[in-house]
């Protein structure tokens, strides 16, 4: 046998079952670490966009709060008359008060850097701190990229509102610095809808740039204020790189877009994802530690496993893969069918020993058949022995169809051991069925139509009693030996050939005369020299092998008659195939009978009961095994041990079987499958009923009260 280590190979079955308890173990880790991290993140980035869009609004609402206090000076100017008395003026001079007054503006709102105000029909233009030349003021004041000065004035006299960007005013009042803004320019009408001028606002960069909160500037945001047709008018904070990822984010009030730009780069976020990717692999050094330990853990549970894989492997030479549930399915299945052809075996046997007449009645049989679900009812008997031709076919598909066939007729069948493709058909009749040589010839019909082979069926005579039962078997051989004569695919019965083989002029009718006279005598060097002669005879004289065989049943099925015997080879005279194999056969039998006939006296008490200790438990055993072993049939021995035990035997032995459950039951935690088979059960249920018919209880609830009573 293969020698299996008993150390745990890592096999099909531990690593499946590991990388299952890892995918249990790692699937919701994942999805922990994906939930929660993007839920967190999501947050996060959720409270980023709710506070840019808090800012944005904010600066909506001071942007045009500033809007709206332009529009409110306009209307003040509008309804001073003080342009008027602009208007009127001829000098500079009198252009001090409008100066005056532009400045109150600039000084009480710091948002403004300065207010210019342009009228159509003067030639001068006014400021907050100074007044000047219309042309001068275009020309060396007032700058405009990538405007001349000319487009610049004339940009000052449009009849819509306006805003310019980029725009740089020398302010001569603050050490002549020039400064950098946006210009909003508001038309001027009179009363009468006529243009009078513009109002310019004059507003720094620096004074858009205070519109920005700080929240804004900590998230490095870059802020700007366009209108909707995507004109910008401020843009603030660091410039990006197109090319990384950015988060934009906007806000619309009227014709004002506003929008801020944050790189998605940021310290800040870049923190959240660290703690994010540490979050990830804190997780997976616990998946880690979590996975070493359930292969450790894996490997402990798998040593059981990894046992029964060896043990399979021994039991089962095609149990080689590295799977193990495989390995011990297929043992499994394996060993199924070893019971299922062990308990076949033994059926088969009982019935070879049946065929033979080792048993003396029906009940004998039944009793040594009792638990293997074979049960005689009858007590007419037939036999019919099917040659297959050709390889047989799966005899299970053969007897179906037969069955079938016969209902309700109920036969037995079995197999020689040294004829595989003879089937041997039992039928046991009640008073009112019979079987017809036609109803055989029906059968054989229909095996040759359905399984495609060539079939001869040879068909003994009815018989009453199971003693007699060889007869029929012995009739039915030699009914199928002359298929020689009448040709194969035929159906042959007994009683067409008797005439031929009793009439055979070949056929020692003397000497089985004299045997039978040495019988009824009971001579016992008579029947030696009377058996030595038939045999003589057969040995000596040129006879046909089916004439040689029927000569052999017969003097075998004589002696069985008056002398009872435990031989079987008569059966076995069926199996030879030439003359001289069957001639050597009953030459044999014959030195075995010489050596039963000296027998003295029967075993003691004790030798019987030891041989019964020994192998009563056998899942194979039978009483008859005992009978033949002690050199009697079966009824001899029973009436024999009873005689000295006061007790029948398989009384006997079904009370030693049940005690030896009873004791395994009490101390092992063996399963009820196990100790069945431990005590000579091949079936469980069997098993239960004959412990339960003994004590009244199954064997399960024996097990459990004797555990409440240690408890």
């Amino acid at each position: 046998m293969k020698h299996h280590s008993h150390s745990p190979r890592i096999g099909a079955q531990y690593i499946r079952s590991l990388l299952s308890y890892l995918v249990v173990l790692a699937i919701p880790l994942v999805l922990l670490i994906s939930f929660y991290s993007f839920r967190f993140l999501s947050k996060y980035y959720d409270e980023v966009y709710e506070t840019v869009d808090l800012e944005l609004q904010q600066i909506s609402s001071n942007f045009e709060n500033q809007l709206s206090t332009m529009e409110s000076i306009l209307g003040q100017l509008s309804l001073s008359g003080s342009l008027q008395q602009i208007t009127d003026s001829a000098t500079v001079l009198d252009l001090e008060p409008m100066i005056q007054y532009l400045s109150i503006f600039t000084s009480t709102n710091p948002f403004f850097a300065d207010v210019i105000l342009v009228l159509d029909h003067i030639p001068y233009v006014v400021t907050s701190s100074t007044t000047s030349e219309e042309t001068y003021f275009f020309k060396t004041l007032l700058r405009l990229e990538g405007v001349s000065p000319s487009e610049l004035q004339q940009s000052f006299r449009r009849p819509d509102r306006s805003f310019q960007s980029n725009a740089f005013l020398q302010n001569r009042s603050l050490n002549n610095r020039t400064e950098a803004g946006s210009l909003f320019m508001f038309p001027i009408f009179s009363d009468y809808n006529k243009r009078l001028g513009s109002l310019v606002f004059h507003i720094k960069e620096a004074n858009l740039a205070q519109l920005i909160g700080q929240r804004l500037e900590s998230y490095q945001a870059r802020v700007s204020i366009a209108t909707s047709d995507g004109h910008v008018l401020f843009s603030q904070g660091p410039e990006l790189d197109p090319q990384t990822k950015q988060l934009t984010r906007s806000y619309c009030s009227g014709r004002w877009v506003y929008t801020a730009v944050i790189p998605d780069s940021l310290a800040t976020f870049a923190q959240v994802r660290t703690l994010i990717r540490e979050f990830i692999l804190i997780i997976l050094v616990i998946l880690i530690i979590s996975g070493v330990l359930i292969a450790i853990l894996q490997r402990i549970n798998y040593r059981p496993m990894h046992l029964l894989n060896v043990r399979a492997r021994q039991l089962n030479p095609a149990a080689e893969g590295r799977d193990e549930l495989n390995n011990i399915s297929s043992t499994l299945e394996f060993l199924s069918t070893q019971l299922q052809c062990n308990i076949e075996a033994v059926k088969n046997e009982r019935i070879i020993r049946l065929l033979s007449s080792l048993y003396a009645s029906k009940e004998d049989f039944n009793m040594d058949c009792i638990d293997l679900d074979l049960e005689l009812t009858e007590d007419r008997y037939q036999v019919s022995i099917v040659l297959f031709h050709e390889p047989i076919p799966t005899i299970a598909d053969v007897v179906s169809m037969l069955r079938t066939f016969f209902h309700p007729i109920s036969f037995f069948y079995a197999q020689h051991s040294f004829s595989a493709n003879q089937l041997v058909l039992l039928y046991t009749l009640t008073d009112d069925q019979s079987i017809s040589l036609q109803y055989l010839e029906d059968a054989r019909k229909l095996i040759e139509t359905t399984f495609k082979s060539t079939v001869t069926i040879g068909f003994g005579t009815l018989v009453t009693s199971t003693s007699t039962i060889a007869d029929s078997y012995l009739q039915a051989a030699s009914a199928l030996e002359h298929r020689f004569i009448k040709g194969n695919s035929t159906t042959i019965g007994f009683k067409d050939i008797e005439p031929l083989q009793k009439g055979s002029p070949t056929y020692p009718h003397k000497e089985f005369e004299l045997l039978n006279n040495a019988f009824l005598a009971q001579g016992i060097q008579e029947i030696r020299e009377s058996i030595k002669r038939v045999i003589d005879y057969i040995d000596h004289t040129e006879l046909p092998l089916y004439l040689v065989r029927s000569i052999c049943f017969d003097l075998v099925h004589m002696v069985n008659a008056h002398n009872p015997t435990q031989s079987r080879d008569f059966i076995e005279l069926s199996g030879g195939e030439t003359a001289q194999e069957i001639i050597a056969k009953i030459k044999t039998w014959h030195d075995e009978l010489q050596i039963q006939m000296r027998t003295g006296d029967g075993p003691t008490i004790e030798e019987m009961i030891s041989y019964l200790d020994e192998n009563a438990l056998r899942c194979d055993f039978s009483v008859f095994e005992v009978a033949e072993y002690f050199g009697m049939n079966l009824s001899t021995f029973s009436k024999y041990f009873k005689s000295l035990t006061n007790q029948n035997v398989i009384d006997y032995t079904l009370t030693y079987r049940i005690s030896a459950a009873k004791l395994l039951l009490e101390t092992t935690d063996f399963s009820l499958k196990d100790i069945a088979e431990k005590v000579g059960y091949y079936n469980l249920s069997s098993f239960t009923r004959r412990f339960k018919s003994d004590q009244g209880i199954t064997p399960s609830e024996y097990r459990r009260l004797k555990e409440q009573r240690r408890l």
